[in-house]
C-alpha cells in the first residue's frame, strides 16, 4: 500500500462519526502501524516543533525506514543544518509522503483516535507508562486505618532501566550524573522529581530541557511490584535509598492514621509546611495502573469565577468539539479543559455564543508565580452572573 492509499485512509478515518468506525478503519491499514509509532511513542523526540507541508513535492515514495533514517539523525543532532537537511528531505517527497511525515513531527495525525484507541487497533504498538493514580479524598470511602505522606509539589517520574521517565514516558533529560548514582540494578522506582529552591514551573521547565540539572532532588514514595502490597513495597524502597545513601535521592516516609480526625491535623501540619497536601493509601493495597480510591490526596482547591473570552477546538477524541475555553483571570489569559462533559463539549463547540462572554465558575490548586491558576477545571456557567460586572 503506498503513500497515497494511506493519506486517503487517514482523511477516511478523520471523516468518520464514531470511535468504533474510525477504530474499525484503522484496522485496514496496517501499514499505518509504523508511522503511528514514529508519531505518537514518547520515546522519540525529534527537536522540530511544527512542520508545515511545502508548497512543492516531489517524486520520491516515503517507507517506514526511509523516514526512520532521517528522524534518527534529527534525534541525535537537531541543529539550523540537520533541520535544513531534513527540510530539503521533504521537499523531494510525494505529496501523500509529506503529509504523513508532517503527522509525525508534529506528533499527531488529528484523526480522534488517541494512544489508548490506537492500542487497541495494533496491541502494544505505542508504549504507555500507566502509574498508580490517588482520587481526592473522599471521607466516605476512607477506610481507616491509612497510610499517611506529605504530597510534593513536583514532577510525577519514574526510574527505571536507568532513566527517568514522567507519567506520559517522556524522559527527562539532564540527569545522567543522577541515573549513573542510582545505577542499573535498581528496582522501578515511583517518586517525585523537584528542584531545590525553584517553583514548580520553574523546576518542570529545567526538568525537561536538555540542560543539566545539578540540583535536581527525587523523592521516592513507592516500588513498582505487582506482586507486593503497599506496605512491603514501602520496605522495599526504604532500604534501596538507605542503602543507597545518596544526599539527591530522599525516601518519603509514611505514617499510620487511624482517624479522620488525626489525617486532617496531618493535612493542616503539611500545609503550614508548604507541602502541596497529604496522600493517603491503603496498607495492603497492590500497585495498579489506575486512578482508585486506594490512593486518595487531601490538597487545597479553590474556586474563582471568570469570563469566557474565547474557545479552542479539542485534539485526539475531541477533534471537532470543544477542547476548552479561554478565561481573564485577573487580567491573565488562561486556558481551561477539563471538566466539561462530551455533551457539553458538542453543545458549546456547536453554539460558541453559548460560553463565549459567559462567566464560568472553575476549580483550580493554587495560582502560579505568573498569576496563572494550576490545573483549571471547568465547575459551571454561572447563569446568575450574566456578564463581567457581575464578577
Amino acid at each position: 500500500m503506498d503513500t497515497a492509499q494511506l493519506w486517503a485512509g487517514v482523511m477516511k478515518i478523520r471523516g468518520a462519526r464514531s470511535i468504533n468506525r474510525k477504530k474499525e478503519i484503522l484496522s485496514q491499514y496496517f501499514e499505518l502501524a509504523p508511522y503511528l509509532e514514529m508519531a505518537y511513542s514518547p520515546f522519540h523526540s525529534y527537536g522540530m516543533s511544527k512542520l508545515v507541508v511545502p508548497r512543492t513535492y516531489g517524486f520520491t515514495e516515503l517507507t517506514p525506514q526511509l523516514l526512520q533514517v532521517q528522524l534518527s539523525i534529527l534525534e541525535q543532532s537537531s541543529t539550523i543544518a540537520t533541520r535544513g537537511v531534513f527540510r530539503a528531505f521533504v521537499a523531494g517527497l510525494t505529496l501523500a509522503s509529506q503529509h504523513i511525515v508532517a503527522c509525525v513531527i508534529n506528533r499527531t495525525f488529528d484523526f480522534g483516535l488517541g494512544v489508548p484507541s490506537i492500542n487497541k487497533v495494533f496491541p502494544g504498538l505505542i508504549y504507555t507508562m500507566d502509574v498508580q493514580l490517588a482520587k481526592l479524598y473522599d471521607p466516605n470511602k476512607a477506610k481507616y486505618p491509612l497510610l499517611a505522606s506529605v504530597k510534593y509539589d513536583g514532577d510525577r517520574a519514574q526510574y527505571r532501566g536507568g532513566r527517568f521517565y514522567s507519567r506520559t514516558g517522556q524522559e527527562f533529560h539532564g540527569l545522567d550524573w543522577l541515573c549513573e548514582a542510582i545505577g542499573m540494578k535498581a528496582p522501578i522506582l515511583d517518586g517525585e522529581l523537584m528542584v531545590h529552591g525553584k517553583s514548580f514551573n520553574a523546576a518542570s521547565g529545567a526538568l525537561r530541557s536538555y540542560n543539566e540539572t545539578p540540583d535536581a532532588e527525587f523523592f521516592v514514595f513507592d516500588i513498582v511490584d505487582f506482586d507486593k502490597p503497599l506496605s512491603q513495597r514501602l520496605e522495599d524502597a526504604a532500604r534501596f535509598v538507605y542503602e543507597l545513601n545518596h544526599p539527591s535521592v530522599h525516601f518519603v516516609t509514611h505514617q499510620l492514621v487511624r482517624s479522620e480526625d488525626e489525617a486532617l491535623r496531618l493535612y493542616h501540619e503539611a500545609i503550614d509546611q508548604k507541602y502541596e497536601g497529604l496522600m493517603l493509601k491503603v496498607p495492603d493495597s497492590e500497585y495498579a495502573n489506575v486512578r482508585n480510591n486506594n490512593w486518595m490526596k487531601l490538597k487545597e482547591v479553590f474556586t474563582v469565577d471568570a469570563v469566557v473570552t474565547g474557545v479552542f477546538e479539542g485534539r485526539g477524541k475531541y477533534e471537532g468539539m470543544l477542547g476548552g475555553v479561554i478565561v481573564d483571570l485577573n487580567g491573565v489569559m488562561v486556558k481551561v479543559s477539563g471538566g466539561f462533559s462530551d455533551y457539553l463539549r458538542k453543545v458549546l463547540w456547536d453554539d460558541k455564543s453559548l460560553i463565549i462572554g459567559r462567566t464560568i465558575e472553575i476549580a483550580g490548586q493554587g495560582l502560579t508565580e505568573y498569576g496563572s491558576m494550576r490545573h483549571p477545571r471547568f465547575i459551571r456557567i454561572r447563569h446568575d452572573k450574566l456578564d463581567a460586572m457581575d464578577i
